[in-house]
C-alpha cells in the first residue's frame, strides 16, 4: 500500500520592506501532501499555500524516484505567481505606469518566495 500524509506548514520570517504593504501577515500557511510507495520506493510531495490567495499563489511539487540501488532522482517544480487574480496587461498613461511598478514588485515577491521554497 501507500502511505497519505498531510500537513499544515508555516514559513515565518521577516518580509522585505517592499512587500509589507500587500502582505499584512508575517507567516505563510502552506498545505503539504505526501504520498510514500514503499514496494516502488518513491516519494511524491505537493504543497500550495491557503493563505493569502489573493496576493500570493506557491505551488511546489517534488518526486523522488529510484534509478539504481544507490542512487535516488529527484525533480522539483516551483510556481510562484504574485497578485494571480490580477490581469497582466499593458496600459498607458498613469494606470500605465502603476501596472508597470505592480508588475516589478509581483516579481520581486515571485522571486524571495520561490528562493524560500527551495
Amino acid at each position: 500500500g501507500k502511505l497519505h500524509s498531510t500537513r499544515l506548514l508555516t514559513m515565518e520570517g521577516n518580509l522585505p520592506a517592499m512587500f509589507r504593504p500587500f502582505c499584512p501577515v508575517r507567516c505563510i500557511h502552506m498545505l503539504e501532501h505526501v504520498v510514500v510507495d514503499a514496494e516502488a520506493q518513491t516519494m511524491e510531495v505537493r504543497a500550495h499555500n491557503i493563505n493569502m490567495a489573493s496576493v500570493l499563489e506557491a505551488v511546489s511539487a517534488s518526486d523522488y524516484r529510484p534509478t539504481s540501488a544507490n542512487s535516488t532522482n529527484y525533480h522539483i517544480n516551483i510556481t510562484v505567481r504574485a497578485f494571480p487574480n490580477r490581469k497582466r496587461r499593458a496600459s498607458s498613461g498613469a494606470a500605465g505606469e502603476a501596472v508597470e511598478k505592480t508588475g516589478y514588485i509581483a516579481g520581486k515577491l515571485e522571486s524571495w518566495v520561490a528562493k524560500k521554497l527551495l
